[in-house]
């Protein structure tokens, strides 16, 4: 496991003992098609999850126009449930398995700890995550602004 979060950008800058301290709270975790991998509004953990191969789909029941539809069809998309580990809410949406999918948990509360006693690679982290979710910004503003020329 320990390799996977060495080819995972978000511990790029990540020392290698923090590292495996970190691979010793993360599992290995393989799901068949449609294996649901988290629920939508669920409040039990604040797990977080790397997608290591294949393929799952985000669904979502609320909003208004979304009625358990696919909202995101992924491809190794590099990580999932990181708003309820930052925000500790319920969960965002429902993420399944599409065909085999094989993933990297890493327990959300474990790694807080880790990170209130070890700084610095908690600033890597953190860095890296703010990272992620500005891109997702700043694609999901391109998007709306197409929508809104286009009506």
């Amino acid at each position: 496991m320990l390799e996977q979060l060495l080819n995972s950008y978000l511990f790029k800058d990540i020392d290698i003992n923090h590292l495996q301290d970190i691979e010793q709270f993360t599992a290995k975790c393989e799901f068949e098609d449609g294996d649901i991998i988290i629920n939508e509004n669920d409040t039990r953990d604040c797990d977080i999850y790397f997608l290591l191969s294949g393929q799952v789909e985000i669904l979502s029941t609320s909003g208004h126009l979304a009625n358990n539809e696919v909202v995101i069809s992924s491809h190794e998309k590099d990580i999932l449930g990181e708003i309820t580990w930052i925000l500790r809410n319920k969960r965002t949406a429902t993420v399944r398995s599409v065909g085999d999918s094989f993933l990297l948990k890493i327990d959300g509360l474990k790694l807080e700890a880790y990170f209130e006693n070890n700084h610095h690679a908690g600033y890597q982290f953190m860095k890296q995550i703010s990272k992620l979710l500005a891109r997702r910004l700043v694609s999901t503003d391109d998007l709306l602004k197409q929508v809104l020329w286009n009506l």
